[in-house]
């Protein structure tokens, strides 16, 4: 028997769907100052303004967008990878 106990990557999820700018770019900052480099964190962001926003601002801060995937609902699954 094995004294090792498998593990998983989580990847953490943050649904934000409803939350207005700039609070949910805070949100989002603060979450993947939570993170370890390399880390992924899954966001739910509505379209327009907050899928915009908050990837440019990620972007500018040096987090790698990793994916944008509309979802049904018209709001985005957007995959961030920690790098700052």
């Amino acid at each position: 028997m094995s004294d090792t106990v498998p593990t998983t990557a989580v990847t953490p999820a943050l649904d934000l769907r409803g939350v207005p700018c700039p609070l949910n770019c805070t949100r989002v900052i603060l979450a993947l100052e939570d993170l370890a480099h390399g880390d992924v964190l899954t966001t739910i962001l509505d379209d327009g303004d907050p899928v915009t926003n908050v990837t440019a601002t990620l972007t500018r801060e040096g987090e790698i967008i990793l994916s944008k995937t509309r979802l049904a609902d018209g709001a985005w699954q957007v995959e961030i990878e920690r790098q700052a």
